[in-house]
């Protein structure tokens, strides 16, 4: 079947270090069309810029911006990921995306290609390090293995 890609979903970088957050609320923004600069108006975004989100803040981050939370646990399945992805568009996600860490990231997710198990992620982090600002390939295994097992680590428009 290859790779599913969500239309429209476009990679922005992150500004500083704590940031990921915000630059993945605003690949969510873009691609529905609203304007970005709302995630830089949400509840404590002051806070947050200096320290990174909360575990306690996605739910009214994702509340003040119009989005739905579903348990991490449905995308460690690769079917209902391409399910969500298909009928609901890109995903946030909350996980121990640094290899050998503890450190949490966001990322969005804008794509999986089942039959080889891999998942298309936003990564914000990438610009801010130098490297090519654009979506990379994960396994799945990778992607579901990481994911930070908290209510409202996933978030997307439905």
């Amino acid at each position: 079947m290859g790779l599913y890609k969500v239309p429209n979903v476009y990679y922005i970088g992150q500004t500083t270090a704590q940031t990921c957050w915000r630059a993945c609320y605003e690949i969510l923004l873009r691609h529905k069309g609203m304007d970005p600069q709302r995630a830089y108006n949400l509840p404590n975004a002051a806070q947050m810029a200096t320290r990174g989100i909360l575990d306690s803040e996605f739910p009214t981050c994702a509340a003040a911006l119009g989005l739905g939370g579903i348990r991490y646990t449905y995308f460690q399945d690769i079917e209902l990921l391409e399910h969500a992805l298909r009928c609901w568009g890109p995903v946030w996600c909350s996980g121990f995306f640094f290899p050998n860490t503890q450190a949490k990231h966001i990322v969005v997710i804008g794509g999986v290609d089942v039959d080889d198990r891999k998942v298309l992620a936003f990564d914000p982090w990438r610009s801010f390090t130098g490297a090519q600002g654009k979506s990379v390939l994960w396994s799945f295994s990778y992607f579901a293995d990481n994911l930070n097992p908290v209510p409202w680590a996933c978030q997307l428009w439905y």
